[in-house]
């Protein structure tokens, strides 16, 4: 039974979770290696600690296993999707149009549970979602450079598939809940490595790179602790609280990375930008407040 106190701390879990994946940045950046091969290796490094850790303190339970594998197979396929559709993206359009683009998903995952888990929206709840939006494209600096050209096309397309991609994986999570978080992001996480590895030895030359000593610190906390760690929390988190809450407080992610770039990074910063943080947060706790009935989520 899911008490408004139990609802209130997943639902504040799940925003400081989010709060962490816009850390991501820095990470990346102090990583001297091609981008397609840093997701590759995430992948693959977040699959084999699972499977270590699996093997170390888990338990098997064929019979739960077989019941979410299909799904969770699923739902790693589009993780991989969503992987290479946003990194992809960069090649072709500036990362301020991606992440205009990627950030779509919200409204994507919203739409989608009204459509397949009947879950209920509100019309304030919409609203809400419409502001966060807008206030994304001020913070993605898209309101002051413009819309891309048609050349960059492409990068708009990678972008919005990468954003269909992540919505996926949120609504099976959501339509499928049962079993071991450990084991479900297991599987997710397993089947993406595999497909990273086929694109990635595919697309780049693996021999021609060289490691140094922070490289692979870095690429440990990736993987282990801002991939595996935090894959388990999400996949936990997800299929507790509205969808509503998840698309909300996922506009976190961008926002701290935003503030990281600017007072950590020295990256500049615009009053619009600043204006669009104010409108996402503001739209997030609105969203929270008191005064509509519960959220309704489908029943499994």
């Amino acid at each position: 039974m899911k008490t408004e106190s139990s609802m209130r701390k997943w639902k504040m879990k799940f925003l400081l979770l989010m709060c962490a994946f816009g850390c991501l940045g820095p990470v990346v950046r102090g990583i001297s290696l091609p981008t397609a091969v840093i997701v590759w290796a995430r992948a693959v490094i977040s699959a084999g600690s699972l499977l270590l850790f699996l093997l170390i303190s888990r338990k098997k339970d064929r019979e739960q296993f077989r019941s979410f594998l299909l799904p969770m197979l699923a739902s790693g396929v589009f993780l991989a999707v969503d992987w290479i559709g946003l990194f992809a993206s960069y090649r072709y359009t500036t990362i301020a149009t991606s992440t205009l683009c990627y950030y779509i998903t919200p409204v994507i995952v919203l739409l989608g549970a009204a459509l397949f888990l009947k879950e209920r929206l509100t019309a304030r709840k919409t609203l809400c979602i419409a502001i966060a939006f807008f206030g994304m494209v001020l913070v993605s600096g898209v309101a002051e450079n413009g819309l891309p050209e048609l050349a960059e096309i492409k990068g708009v397309l990678l972008a919005l598939l990468g954003a269909l991609g992540y919505a996926t994986v949120i609504l099976i999570n959501k339509k499928y809940p049962d079993g071991d978080p450990l084991m479900r992001t297991f599987v997710q996480l397993c089947t993406a490595a595999l497909i990273m590895t086929a694109y990635t030895v595919k697309t780049a030359d693996l021999s021609s790179f060289t490691l140094s000593v922070k490289d692979v610190v870095l690429l440990l906390v990736l993987g282990v602790l801002m991939t595996a760690v935090a894959y388990i929390a999400y996949f936990f988190l997800v299929v507790r609280i509205p969808s509503s809450s998840v698309a909300f407080f996922s506009y976190a992610d961008p926002v701290v990375a935003v503030l990281i770039s600017v007072f950590v990074l020295g990256e500049p910063f615009s009053l619009p930008a600043l204006i669009g943080g104010v409108m996402i947060l503001g739209a997030a706790m609105a969203s929270e407040l008191p005064g509509d009935a519960p959220d309704q989520e489908a029943a499994a």
